[in-house]
């Protein structure tokens, strides 16, 4: 019996250890949603990747080489942090300063002073599931650790053992599951902050402005002004019609890796309360 429990712990630690490393791929590689527009309108109408730090995009680089008449482009793959613009929508200045510097943050050049970068909302959730989930598999690989090197003569010891790790991974399971429901669920959200659309003049004639262009956030700071409900549902539907028609949004990799650390996890989950209905008896 004893022999067969450490071949089961041995499974169990080893399809752990597999998921914390799948889920740790997953969390610090950049291509958990891929935007592609279906037909480039503006220089920063390119593929765009997004991870749950960073998003990045190829870009083309030039060199003048003298005497050569052809210039030599190398495809880079930039990434930055994953912030986007906010600010003071009250004051019609800072809106003004802060939207023409929309797509500076975390670059080089910077934001205006009255001006912040910030990750989205949902992005922050994701991130906070995702470290979580990675602490509660790293202690629960350390408790697996434990049992194999370890028998604990104490009775409480002994049930801390053989149920922590279930409710370990148990959390990590509604914590990495959380994180996949929520990508779904917000496929476009990054790209409707890095794509600017211009709304169809039939919207646009009803609106106290000049036509420009609008990211999410942009257009409903500005829709905030405005008293009419239905105008506002309307303008933001439109939005969204629109970058459904114009960009093709999808899941990548590092997405598939953390499916794969799910799957390996809920194995490891199995294999942890078949262990503890096995030494509860």
């Amino acid at each position: 019996m004893r022999i067969r429990a450490v071949l089961v712990l041995t499974f169990a630690l080893f399809f752990a250890i597999s998921a914390l490393i799948f889920h740790f791929l997953a969390m610090f590689s950049k291509r958990w949603v891929v935007a592609v527009p279906r037909k480039p309108r503006g220089p920063n109408d390119q593929i765009h990747y997004y991870g749950l730090w960073t998003r990045c995009q190829y870009s083309n680089t030039s060199f003048v080489i003298p005497d050569i008449s052809s210039q030599p482009n190398i495809e880079n793959f930039v990434c930055r942090p994953n912030t986007y613009l906010r600010y003071d929508s009250s004051n019609q200045d800072i809106t003004k300063k802060c939207y023409e510097s929309r797509h500076q943050c975390s670059s080089i050049i910077g934001v205006h002073l009255d001006c912040r970068c910030e990750y989205l909302s949902i992005t922050q959730i994701q991130q906070c599931c995702t470290i979580l989930a990675a602490i509660c598999l790293l202690i629960a690989i350390f408790v697996f650790y434990l049992k194999i090197i370890a028998s604990p003569q104490n009775a409480i010891a002994a049930r801390i053992l053989i149920f922590t790790p279930m409710i370990l991974l148990s959390l990590a399971l509604v914590l990495m599951f959380t994180t996949i429901i929520l990508l779904g669920a917000y496929l476009r959200r990054n790209e409707y902050e890095d794509y600017d659309i211009k709304l169809p003049k039939e919207i646009l004639h009803r609106l106290p402005m000049q036509p420009e262009s609008f990211n999410l956030y942009r257009l409903k700071t500005f829709l905030r002004t405005q008293e009419d409900p239905s105008l506002r549902r309307q303008a933001i539907s439109v939005f969204k019609s629109i970058h459904k028609e114009r960009f093709y949004a999808r899941i990548d990799w590092s997405a598939g890796a953390e499916i794969i650390a799910i799957i390996l996890t809920f194995i490891t989950h199995i294999l942890s309360v078949f262990l503890a209905l096995k030494q509860v008896q």
